[in-house]
């Protein structure tokens, strides 16, 4: 029954990857995400660690390839070299991306070479967990494919509030390794197997009964929001002229000028200081004879250090700034500055650099809501938004994103699940405005109100409410979660080195 080629095993180990990729939107199907980590560790089963390290590499390559290749797509409709894209791409999954869950097979067979209760329940998804939140972070962070996003429409979601989509990630490899015990262990049922699936039901029958619960209540009055999709292409925004821009921008803020918040998108006035000045006063002078708060993405330029900021302003009944943080490497933000700005060839590739901003202390607010604000890129870190939430008492999120690079659905729609998973981490309504699509209103319970279709020019009217309180993860935070998960797999792995001692020193030849 299990594999015992290496050359099958790597080959299945690729397919089960790139079969994963569909787990996640815009297919969701998630049963895959049960299925073929289940698979995978069917051929991690009686094979060398050697040969676990391999399988896990090409595993986690094939969920990337497939699940990414809009970025490749994206990459050469900007006009760079497809051979250069390509290339940068398998570097980057190569030795980045796929650097973690190729460490999973390692260990697994390294140390745990005895498939114990205690190794397949709780090590395991301990490890996974903890190498995901790694990945998460580490050399500004790749949180793309995180495993429990996949988990959106199931009742594991429900552990989202409590633990974020990292404990969802937890509970859903937990459940994997606990089929595997039933479905391997000897003899045919045992006490073992009893109590893994007893454990799977109290998993899944816990993800039920937290549906029923509303860690933050929500305030009774509903306000109007008006969010607008002008579908300006990126090439057509960087040779828009003032009043090209007025003319276009124009007839969508008229529709929605009886909301009591408009949105715009992210570099919705893509001038810098003090260039893009006169579009904000007309925009403000538009708020105020409405009554009205409009939001706006803008760049202001720094001129002491020649470089950008990507800024949220509240304009009319509002008021506030703010800056974008954590800002995407080769995009905005140069790495290894410091070396890479001595070689004209890459630092001389954009005009102008970005800076990130510093915690902000004149948060965005209208006149009902604290705003939690988060551009683009910065809705997939969960810890960035959650201190965005504790610093201003936010009680609405507000997303703004200039996506009209990303021309292909599956890198918008995988966006857009990862935006639902921060609402129900949160407890709040998700307000998005996204360039090109897709802009939507999102509930506290991750579930999509309205939104936009892609590539279509419009304004999104719906409602939200004001959160008044937090979610158990808002007071928790990921790091205190990650620390329980290191304990508990650092205990495992002591439990497991001492087992290794006598296997090892049987290995020692007798002087």
């Amino acid at each position: 029954m299990l594999v015992s080629r290496a050359s099958t095993k790597y080959v299945l180990g690729l397919t089960l990857g790139s079969i994963m990729s569909c787990a996640f939107a815009p297919c969701n199907w998630w049963p895959l995400a049960f299925i073929c980590p289940l698979a995978l560790i069917f051929l991690w089963h009686n094979c060398t660690p050697r040969e676990g390290f391999i399988l896990g590499w090409l595993f986690i390559f094939g969920l990337y390839v497939v699940g990414l290749k809009w970025i490749l797509e994206c990459i050469t409709d900007l006009g760079i070299n497809r051979i250069l894209a390509v290339i940068y791409l398998i570097v980057f999954l190569g030795f980045y991306a796929c650097l973690f869950t190729n460490l999973i097979g390692y260990i697994y067979r390294r140390f745990w070479y005895k498939n114990s209760f205690a190794n397949l329940c709780f090590s395991l998804p301990c490890l996974w967990v903890l190498l995901e939140w790694l990945r998460s972070w580490l050399c500004s962070g790749y949180p793309w494919f995180i495993i429990g996003y996949s988990q959106l429409d199931t009742p594991l979601r429900n552990y989202a509030p409590i633990f974020s989509v990292f404990g969802v990630s937890f509970f859903l490899i937990q459940t994997v390794c606990l089929l595997f015990i039933i479905l391997t262990f000897k003899p045919f049922w045992s006490h073992t197997k009893t109590c893994a699936l007893l454990t799977i039901v109290a998993i899944w029958g816990g993800g039920l009964l937290l549906e029923k619960v509303n860690w933050v209540p929500l305030a009774h009055e509903k306000y109007e929001v008006g969010i607008i999709q002008a579908n300006i292409t990126k090439r057509l925004k960087t040779l828009m002229r003032f009043d090209e821009h007025i003319n276009l921008y124009g007839p969508l803020l008229h529709n929605a000028k009886d909301y009591s918040l408009i949105i715009l998108p992210e570099a919705s006035i893509p001038l810098y200081s003090p260039l893009n000045q006169g579009v904000i006063n007309l925009y403000a002078k538009f708020a105020q004879e409405n009554n009205t708060s409009v939001i706006i993405g803008t760049l202001q330029l720094n001129s002491s250090s020649n470089k950008l900021r990507n800024t949220m302003l509240v304009l009319g009944t509002g008021s506030g700034s703010y800056t974008k943080q954590h800002l995407l490497a080769w995009w905005e933000l140069l790495p290894f500055e410091k070396v890479l700005r001595n070689v004209p060839a890459i630092y001389e590739m954009k005009k102008f650099w970005f800076e990130p901003g510093s915690i902000a202390t004149d948060l965005p607010h209208n006149a009902h809501s604290k705003i939690a604000p988060s551009i683009c890129y910065e809705i997939v870190f969960p810890e960035l938004v959650r201190h965005s939430i504790l610093n201003s008492q936010a009680e609405v999120i507000v997303n703004i994103s200039e996506d009209a690079w990303i021309d292909h659905g599956w890198g918008l729609e995988q966006n857009l699940q990862i935006v639902r998973m921060r609402a129900l981490e949160t407890g709040r309504y998700i307000l998005r405005s996204a360039t090109s699509g897709i802009s939507a209103i999102i509930d506290p319970k991750g579930k999509i109100i309205s939104q936009t279709q892609l590539h279509t020019r419009q304004v999104l009217h719906g409602n939200y409410q004001n959160a008044e309180g937090l979610t158990p993860w808002l007071y928790i935070g990921t790091n205190k979660l990650m620390l329980g998960i290191a304990l508990l797999f650092l205990i495992s792995i002591l439990k497991n080195l001492y087992a290794y001692v006598p296997k090892f020193l049987e290995r020692i030849p007798e002087i």
